[in-house]
């Protein structure tokens, strides 16, 4: 199964390379996954969710983690880069770990993203 989802990525991955690249809007993102060493998929201030090149993100950068964005030049998101803001991922961090907990019969402990 993760050789399958391996080259599914290698896939995605190729066709991104091929594709434009995605517009983003200056704003907020949220990291949804890192499960590939040259793609993220980030969720947007819109709510939908979209694969970019991992080399955008700084090297720190996890799952759960809140970004904003640096730079956009033009209509291309050739130049975008994203910052991981600190504060805005602990509050998320915080109010998920407060969702949970309120949960019945939820596990105990720290969330993990």
């Amino acid at each position: 199964m993760a050789t399958l989802l391996t080259s599914l990525a290698t896939l995605a991955w190729i066709a991104m390379a091929d594709a434009p690249a995605p517009h983003l809007s200056p704003g907020r993102y949220v990291v949804d996954a890192l499960e590939h060493p040259d793609i993220a998929t980030v969720e947007g201030p819109d709510g939908l969710s979209v694969a970019i090149p991992r080399s955008w993100l700084p090297a720190s950068a996890r799952a759960g983690d809140v970004l904003r964005t640096l730079a956009t030049h033009g209509d291309t998101a050739d130049s975008v880069r994203f910052e991981i803001d600190a504060a805005a991922t602990e509050e998320r961090r915080r109010a998920m770990q407060e969702r949970r907990d309120g949960l019945p019969g939820a596990p105990s402990g720290d969330l993990e993203l």
